[in-house]
């Protein structure tokens, strides 16, 4: 993560100065809907690990005067891939109780899809491959 450096006693990021929006660009990692964002996660008691899709890679994010309209998907800024740069993404195993990382799962396109853990332990996911 390029934007901030850490979470304030307020809940609020604690922004790095100069990663704004440029009207020029300015690459920011992660992407508008990178690391983890949307996609289920799953947990397993039997393991005790917490899964989920973490999207890995960055873009140009642009200072752009947005109109508001209601009911239309409204952004204060937009964004489009770095040149030359492929998205990758990776499927994660936390330690919910210490946050550790136990282990990562580098796939060769970004996940799209929910996580499944199974009682048979298998974790399932779905990417752009299939």
């Amino acid at each position: 993560m390029t934007w901030a450096k850490g979470i304030g006693p307020d809940g609020r990021p604690i922004l790095i100065p100069g990663q704004d929006p440029t009207e020029a660009g300015n690459v920011s990692c992660p992407g508008l809907g990178g690391g983890h964002n949307w996609w289920p996660t799953a947990y397993s008691p039997q393991t005790g690990l917490y899964y989920f899709a973490s999207i890995d890679g960055c873009e140009v994010y642009y200072k752009s005067k947005q109109e508001y309209i209601e009911g239309l998907r409204y952004q204060n800024s937009t964004t489009e891939d770095v040149p030359h740069q492929l998205k990758e993404g990776s499927v994660v195993a936390v330690d919910p109780l210490t946050g550790a990382t136990k282990w990562r799962l580098p796939l060769i396109s970004a996940p799209t899809g929910g996580m499944l853990a199974t009682a048979g332990g298998v974790v399932f996911t779905g990417d752009g491959q299939g």
